[in-house]
């Protein structure tokens, strides 16, 4: 009798998809309202930017342009009024840093064999990442994770098997580079807020507050994902390791663990099979082959 122990039940296998789906919608909403109450209603910096460019008093090269002159020249105009600081620059940097983790993250989500059937988890890039730009965290709490969720909820009798970690080489390649950013620039940040002060004027503030709050709703909703779809320990990883390397590095390492968690035999499987996509290793066909199916790992 296999002694192995089982994996706890996630909540993702618990919870009705409705309810799963409910907090990022939350999340989501809550930002907006206090980007509503706490940018625009109160501060009146950002909303001045949008009406200056409108104006044609900035980015005259942008502004001018008919229909997506005042548009373009406004977000712009943002980034580089966030940018006008040392402190903006690393706050700047800590979020490129989580990007790039949630970027690789997702990546190797939409090569999963499993979910090439669902366009948004398939393309994040187009879907996800391409509106970011524009949107900001909306587009990631809005209907990145839960379309994530979804397609988890749908998969969760296979999930537990897919895993990076027949390779522990391959794990460590594939999140080298977001852990590394994301030391880096949360070290910046962190010496930048013990050792300097401020050096933002006032409307670099005002633009920063947005991003932080931005912020906010972001790791709000990726931990939420975390806890969900790879449980509490992930979620434990995902809190510390953010907070001691930066939020790119918390998120990767958070689905590191789930990866290596993924070896935890569950009920009625005797272990897990460790090829990688686009080999001929597995079930076999009629051909002679061997077929690539939804139990199987990413890399090897």
């Amino acid at each position: 009798m296999d002694s192995s122990p089982s994996r706890p039940p996630l909540l993702i296998s618990r919870l009705p998809l409705p309810l799963l789906l409910t907090p990022p919608l939350v999340i989501t909403l809550t930002t907006f309202l206090l980007h509503l109450f706490l940018s625009f209603l109160r501060d009146i910096n950002i909303p001045l930017l949008y009406s200056q460019c409108h104006a044609r008093s900035r980015l005259h090269f942008l502004s001018r342009i008919p229909v997506l002159g005042a548009p373009s020249c406004f977000l712009v105009s943002f980034w580089l009024e966030t940018l006008d600081s040392f402190r903006g620059r690393v706050i700047m940097a800590t979020l490129l840093g989580f990007v790039v983790g949630l970027v690789t993250v997702t990546t190797l989500e939409s090569k999963r064999v499993a979910n090439q059937r669902d366009g948004l988890v398939k393309r994040p890039g187009l879907w996800v990442w391409a509106p970011f730009v524009v949107l900001g965290g909306v587009s990631v709490t809005g209907w990145g994770v839960p379309g994530l969720l979804r397609r988890g909820k749908e998969g969760e009798t296979w999930t537990t098997t897919l895993h990076l970690s027949s390779s522990r080489l391959n794990l460590v390649a594939v999140y080298a580079l977001p852990i590394l950013l994301s030391v880096v620039a949360h070290g910046y940040l962190l010496y930048n807020l013990v050792t300097r002060r401020d050096d933002s004027h006032e409307v670099t503030r005002s633009t920063l507050k947005f991003i932080l709050i931005d912020l906010g709703g972001l790791l709000t909703a990726v931990l939420y994902w975390v806890l969900v779809e790879a449980g509490w320990m992930a979620a434990a990883v995902f809190v510390v390791a953010t907070l001691l390397a930066g939020p790119g590095a918390g998120v990767s390492l958070a689905w590191g663990w789930r990866e290596i968690g993924g070896e935890w035999k569950t009920p009625g499987r005797t272990g897990t099979r460790a090829v990688a996509v686009g080999s001929t290793v597995g079930t076999p066909t009629e051909e002679g082959g061997n077929a690539i199916d939804e139990e199987t790992p990413l890399l090897r």
